[in-house]
């Protein structure tokens, strides 16, 4: 029996007693460079991936409709990704890091569907070391819109500051 975890009253969680084990494959190269310079390459294959499925259900008695998240499996993945990552000194009382994440992902479902899309992520933040000892940091992220065997996810900013 599976089980169902209730987020709100719209979204509801619930376990998948069907699924079968999984094998993910991965390969990667990492390359660092002073301690502030990294470059990442990594390709990940598996055979019977697991994925996020998303369903509606219509409950007629109360006139609204709920979203059930499950997980999936029987899915045939392929994934790419470049990752570079700088951390930089720009004085002694400023400093930042960034980083860009490139993916190439493909998938093919049982129902059956083929498909490949690329997403990219960027990341940047800057810490500040005031008189007193007060610390600053602002932090930026920026996510593109990115789809997995069943579910989008769209693109969002992510702004922060804090002092």
């Amino acid at each position: 029996m599976s089980y169902k975890y209730y987020d709100s009253r719209y979204t509801i969680r619930e376990g998948n007693p069907e699924s079968k084990p999984n094998i993910l494959n991965n390969l990667k190269f990492n390359y660092g460079l002073l301690r502030k310079y990294y470059l990442s390459l990594n390709t990940s294959w598996s055979y019977n991936a697991v994925s996020q499925y998303n369903r509606t259900e219509w409950i007629k008695e109360d006139h609204y409709s709920v979203i059930i998240s499950t997980l999936k499996d029987s899915v045939k993945t392929q994934s790419y990704n470049l990752n570079t990552y700088t951390l930089v000194s720009l004085a002694s009382w400023w400093s930042t890091t960034n980083q860009a994440n490139i993916y190439v992902n493909s998938y093919q479902t049982p129902e059956p569907s083929s498909f490949s899309n690329f997403n990219y992520s960027l990341f940047t933040q800057y810490d500040f070391l005031f008189p007193l000892k007060i610390m600053g940091q602002g932090l930026y992220r920026y996510n593109s819109k990115s789809k997995n065997a069943y579910t989008t996810e769209y693109p969002f900013h992510l702004l922060n500051v804090s002092l």
